[in-house]
């Protein structure tokens, strides 16, 4: 069996204060990833960046960001975090982290204190999307030839 790695881990202070800067730029993953990526390449991961007139810290971003990005859900039409910020403060977590032996096998953890104990996160979200109907479209069978058509 493969050893159980550490991928990110962040405080429930850190992504508190960073859910409402995801919010507000409609939780544009990718958007925000690319620019701490430009940021980061210009200097160290310290201090903040900028996006659509909205700033990040720079601070633990890459952890903040890979927790965060699976737990973006669209309600009414948006993406949004509301959901986990509410369960974070719900459930007075402390700390949430990913762990996992590989590509396929990662998940979430929660701590309420401060990281001693770890329970698993389920994520629980609606039934993806049915996939489009499907029309079949049978082809025109043509008529049998005529005796004519057939001796031509």
């Amino acid at each position: 069996m493969a050893e159980e790695m550490l991928y990110a881990q962040a405080t429930a202070q850190e992504l508190l204060d960073a859910i409402p800067n995801y919010e507000a730029v409609g939780c544009d993953i990718g958007a925000i990833a690319v620019a701490f990526m430009r940021k980061y390449r210009t200097c160290d991961s310290l201090g903040t960046f900028t996006l659509r007139g909205v700033e990040f810290s720079c601070v633990n971003f890459s952890s903040v960001h890979l927790i965060l990005s699976p737990l973006v859900r669209e309600e009414d039409g948006r993406r949004t975090l509301a959901p986990v910020a509410a369960w974070l403060t719900a459930n007075d977590i402390t700390d949430l982290r990913i762990v996992g032996t590989g590509n396929w096998d990662r998940r979430h953890q929660w701590s309420r204190d401060g990281g001693q104990r770890w329970g698993r996160m389920t994520l629980q979200g609606s039934a993806p999307p049915q996939p489009a109907p499907t029309q079949v479209i049978e082809p025109r069978i043509p008529a049998a030839p005529t005796e004519e058509e057939a001796h031509a």
